[in-house]
């Protein structure tokens, strides 16, 4: 029986639901955590 990760479920649910704007801001929000990890290294 293979393990279920809540928390993979939770965003492809959420990604999957989102409106248009929501999954605008959803990448957004992405991009600035992949730049604060760029730049505190």
């Amino acid at each position: 029986m293979p393990v279920v990760n809540p928390w993979k479920s939770y965003r492809q649910i959420s990604t999957l639901t989102a409106s248009p704007g929501q999954i605008i801001l959803m990448l957004y929000g992405g991009a600035l955590c992949s730049l604060d990890v760029v730049f505190r290294a």
